[in-house]
């Protein structure tokens, strides 16, 4: 599965089935690059948790200001109505939404990777079991 995440207009990009396939004969290889991994899609999850929220908290001024802007000609709820139709606010809304969608996606790659962890430190043990016997 390709994982395509763009954040800040950068591209992140890379194949989830590749980066979670373990060779018992490279578990060695493995323990050494799964920090690395790991805290590469760490990394990239919480910035766009901060991305989210700040976009967020710009789509919130975006709906106040909207909502201020029809308050001089129409009642505070006519205002709120109208304001909920704005394209710009719209567009905040679509951004976000697919804001999210890559923060979410990334958050299952960070789970996968956790649970990448825990395998390759069975299989470490379980063949460092197996040299002792």
């Amino acid at each position: 599965m390709d994982i395509k995440i763009k954040l800040n207009d950068k591209i992140y990009s890379f194949n989830l089935d590749k980066e979670l396939r373990i060779s018992e004969n490279r578990v060695s290889i493995h323990l050494m690059n799964q920090a690395r991994s790991y805290a590469f899609v760490a990394m990239l999850h919480k910035k766009l948790i901060i991305k989210v929220r700040d976009h967020q908290k710009h789509i919130a001024r975006a709906r106040d200001l909207a909502v201020s802007r029809h308050t001089h000609t129409m009642g505070i709820m006519a205002a709120k109505a109208k304001s909920a139709n704005d394209p710009a606010l719209k567009k905040l809304e679509d951004e976000l939404m697919h804001i999210e969608e890559a923060r979410d996606t990334i958050e299952v790659c960070v789970r996968s990777f956790e649970m990448r962890k825990d395998l390759i430190q069975t299989l470490s043990a379980n063949i460092r079991k197996e040299k002792v016997i």
